[in-house]
């Protein structure tokens, strides 16, 4: 659908201009290992990315391999749609928002300071972290069947912020001090 698209677009643009950030500052001889994060958070926006895509068998359409289609909630080729884990997937876009959030409250610091989100990314985190939490604590204590099934429907719109708030993290830290 167009959202889990535009989830993929965001985050494969948001992993080419962080690896983009990683290789200008490494080669302007930018000093300390976090220089390194840019890369790290590259690789893992594609790899989140191609999940969303479940591995280009949506461009594609080849058939799952029986194994991982037997293990697979939705039947497709990737790892976040394992029965093993599908109803709690949650947690990784609530991690991402307080990580965020905690990247924010730590900026001030010397150490983190190149690294940190801007403080404009708040809400996005917020957002991501609230309704996150809410669905993830539906699915160990459902209270409202209701609202269970509202807030289960944000989660491919939450996937898409965690994309797009991904990309701005990058695009704004491109932009030089903050």
């Amino acid at each position: 659908n167009p959202v889990e698209l535009a989830t993929f677009v965001f985050l494969t643009l948001g992993s080419v201009q962080s690896m983009r950030l990683f290789l200008k500052r490494r080669a302007s001889g930018q000093a300390g290992n976090l220089v390194w994060f840019y890369a790290v958070f590259s690789v893992s926006m594609l790899f989140v990315a191609m999940e969303e895509i479940s591995w280009a068998q949506w461009f594609f359409a080849f058939e799952t391999p029986g194994i991982v289609a037997n293990s697979n909630a939705q039947g497709e080729l990737n790892l976040h749609n394992l029965k093993l884990w599908h109803d709690y997937i949650e947690a990784l876009p609530m991690m991402f928002g307080l990580g965020g959030l905690f990247g924010i409250g730590i900026a001030r610091t010397k150490l983190f300071s190149d690294i940190a989100p801007s403080i404009l990314l708040a809400p996005w985190f917020m957002v991501i972290a609230a309704i996150s939490a809410i669905d993830l604590y539906h699915e160990y204590q459902v209270h409202s069947t209701q609202l269970f099934a509202y807030v289960n429907h944000l989660d491919e719109l939450i996937e898409m912020f965690v994309g797009v708030s991904g990309f701005l993290y990058v695009w704004l830290n491109s932009r030089g001090p903050k």
